[in-house]
């Protein structure tokens, strides 16, 4: 007869400094780890807040002067630099100094591939609209919708402009008077142009396959100049919601663009396999634009995105360079939590590729901010790399 189980010996306890081999799948190497080293290996392969970028070779990177590393000399010390190095990735840097969130989208439109993007996309931009307008409700608005729109342009499947002849329209539907790409939308990008309704009323219908649908628009500051519309969802003829297109942008000009009109997005997830239909209807006489309609991919066949965070700065950074003195460390706070929601609606449908870089837990400050009290130096930058690399496989 076999030994009872209280009398079977003892299974051994692994302690976390045990050795143990693995092999290289590609050479067969053998190498010697520790237990806590392979797990920790493992634990960071499955980790769902970490982007896998080993099949991407092109980087294309959006954002202001932080990114274009001000004041940083050799250029080789940049965070973005550090990366590209240590990655081995081409690196499409698209950063412009001084702008904010509506330069990263309207540049993310114009260079990322249309649809089916198959490069990884870096994006760090919204300190300089914080800078200039401080926290308030347009601004955060600005800026959730800006970063609703580049994700879901990193994501998308299929797009066509609003004028296409495949989106049924009832009623009076104008085509823009002026290039979408002059106000950061996409239209112009896919060949055609947005369409616009001053009557209550109107439809545009779109007859589509999948389980989500992406409604690209216009949205302005509000102002009595500037006034446009809103307008009710239905898919399958089931009313989603009503949505204004006032009060998504500040008016806060960032020096070459007003910041009056900038690009919206609203994603519906969750919906059966198969066709549906999206019908967007008027519901006011101020002018009511649409940029395009799309679908996502499967979470699967995206290429990712890495987000940073809005840095921090020092209390001395934050009053330097009128007119940028208007941010406070509870408003960029107040800025990231807004992004945040934004990631977490993406996250939330499915398992889509990105993750927040947390540049303001890397960050030492004083030590890390250059003489200019604004923006990082080498040891700063050397930082956000280190950041860069804990979310990343």
């Amino acid at each position: 007869m076999g030994k009872k189980i209280n009398q079977l010996p003892a299974a051994p306890v692994l302690l976390s400094t045990d050795l143990c081999i693995v092999g290289n799948p590609i050479d067969g190497a053998m190498y010697k780890v520790s237990l806590k080293q392979l797990r920790d290996y493992l634990k960071m392969l499955f980790d769902p807040r970490t982007a896998d970028i080993t099949k991407i070779s092109d980087v294309y990177a959006f954002g202001d002067d932080f990114m274009l590393a001000a004041n940083i000399s050799p250029i080789s010390d940049t965070y973005i630099n550090h990366f590209s190095t240590e990655y081995n990735k081409k690196l499409n840097l698209f950063a412009e100094k001084g702008k904010g969130v509506w330069q990263m989208i309207n540049k993310a439109y114009e260079k990322i591939p249309q649809v089916s993007s198959n490069v990884l996309t870096l994006a760090m931009a919204g300190l300089n609209d914080i800078r200039l307008a401080g926290t308030n409700a347009k601004t955060l608005e600005k800026i959730k919708h800006s970063y609703r729109s580049l994700i879901a342009n990193q994501f998308l499947k299929t797009a066509v402009p609003f004028s296409d002849a495949s989106i049924t329209k009832t009623g009076v539907w104008k085509v823009t008077n002026y290039p979408s790409s002059t106000v950061g939308g996409k239209a112009e990008r896919l060949g055609g142009k947005g369409i616009a309704s001053v009557d209550i009323g109107d439809k545009a219908a779109l007859e589509f396959t999948g389980t989500n649908v992406v409604i690209g628009y216009i949205g302005s500051d509000g102002s009595a100049m500037h006034k446009q519309g809103a307008f009710k969802v239905y898919i399958d003829d089931v009313l989603r919601g009503t949505y204004q297109q006032n009060d998504l942008s500040d008016g806060v000009s960032d020096g070459s663009y007003d910041n009056i009109l900038s690009p919206a997005c609203l994603v519906f997830t969750g919906l059966s396999s198969g066709k549906h239909t999206l019908t967007v209807e008027t519901t006011a006489t101020d002018s009511t634009v649409f940029d395009y309609v799309g679908t996502l991919q499967y979470p699967e066949d995206c290429s990712p995105i890495l987000i940073g965070q809005i840095p921090m700065m020092t209390a001395v950074g934050y009053k330097a360079d009128s007119p940028y003195d208007k941010a406070t460390e509870a408003g960029i706070a107040q800025a990231n939590a807004a992004i945040v929601s934004v990631v977490k609606e993406f996250t939330t449908a499915g398992d889509y590729p990105m993750v927040m870089v947390p540049i303001n837990k890397a960050i030492q400050l004083p030590a890390d901010i250059d003489k200019d009290n604004v923006h990082w130096n080498s040891d700063g930058h050397l930082h956000v790399f280190n950041a860069m690399q804990a979310v990343i496989r």
